[in-house]
């Protein structure tokens, strides 16, 4: 089964070299990708202004989503597209000079993607792990998360979504997130009012009790696909070992929300990713193999 991958991209330069290795690890393993982007100045991105050129990537811009979502899907999350139109309205067509905009932006839209359309919802730091054909029957009857930093009782928003073909699973998560957004735009905490104070924690929140609502679910990276403990599915990963259908290229005690977490390394970046052409893509017969070439260029950019 083809996994359907969407990520999410704020900004007016091209994907990263890691993006890149990851998207073209995807795409070369047969694997759906949809990037929905937004450019800062409105006009949308394509595949060449990504640095995907050739790539088969969907590119879709934002705003024509949620304009076009006006229309057909009033009923699932409407706050919520309100919201995240007005937080894009407040950047006046600039880069937000406070980086809090842009991760309140990604994080809100993240779980708007995850609630209304089908696919998994990942960061572009997560590419697929050699278990991820062991979940893909979990993927189309269960929604789908994982636990990584620790700072939440539940799962975290860099995973976000199902391959149900029925809107079910998605209208769950979607009702509990419209509620807590609802019940948080105006008020005290004033989400719609004040676009640039730190959103992402609370946001991450809203995510997590949208998953405990979207039952059946699944945490995979403390699950197997049958849903009891997932700790047969290990996963190479940077300093300390993963688990489940993901790989994250990016130490886990590297959060966005502890400043005194040491960060993760671009040396660490690349052997991970060295590794992982080495023993799963590099002379493996992979579905979609001219796209092998992209994913050694990228390794290549990030050996310097």
């Amino acid at each position: 089964m083809a996994v359907k991958v969407n990520h999410v991209w704020f900004g007016d330069d091209p994907l990263g070299t890691l993006d890149k290795f990851n998207v073209y690890t995807w795409r070369a393993l047969g694997h759906e990708v949809t990037i929905y982007a937004h450019r800062w100045n409105g006009t949308p991105h394509d595949e060449a202004s990504l640095g995907l050129s050739g790539s088969g990537v969907k590119v879709e811009n934002l705003s024509t989503i949620l304009a076009e979502d006006d229309n057909k899907r009033t009923a699932t999350l409407p706050e919520t597209r309100a919201l995240l139109k007005g937080w894009i309205e407040a950047t006046n067509k600039e880069k937000p000079l406070e980086t809090d905009v842009i991760y309140n932006l990604v994080d809100l839209t993240k779980s708007y993607i995850g609630g209304t359309c089908q696919g998994i919802v990942l960061d572009l730091k997560v590419g697929p792990s050699p278990h991820l054909a062991a979940y893909e029957d979990a993927f189309k009857r269960k929604f789908v998360s994982y636990t990584r930093g620790g700072n939440t009782v539940a799962p975290e928003n860099q995973c976000i979504g199902t391959m149900e073909e029925a809107d079910t699973l998605r209208g769950k998560y979607a009702a509990k997130f419209e509620q807590k957004v609802t019940d948080n735009v105006d008020g005290e905490r004033g989400l719609r009012s004040r676009p640039a104070e730190r959103h992402f924690g609370l946001i991450t929140s809203f995510h997590g009790q949208g998953f405990i609502a979207a039952r059946p679910n699944i945490d995979v990276a403390r699950q197997a696909p049958g849903g009891g403990a997932g700790g047969q599915y290990e996963v190479k990963e940077i300093r300390r070992p993963g688990h489940g259908p993901f790989r994250v290229f990016k130490a886990s005690e590297d959060q966005t929300n502890k400043s005194s977490a040491e960060k993760t390394t671009p040396e660490e970046v690349l052997e991970l990713c060295q590794y992982v052409w080495d023993n799963e893509l590099e002379g493996k017969n992979v579905p979609n193999e001219k796209y092998l070439g992209k994913v050694k260029e990228a390794l290549q950019a990030l050996s310097g």
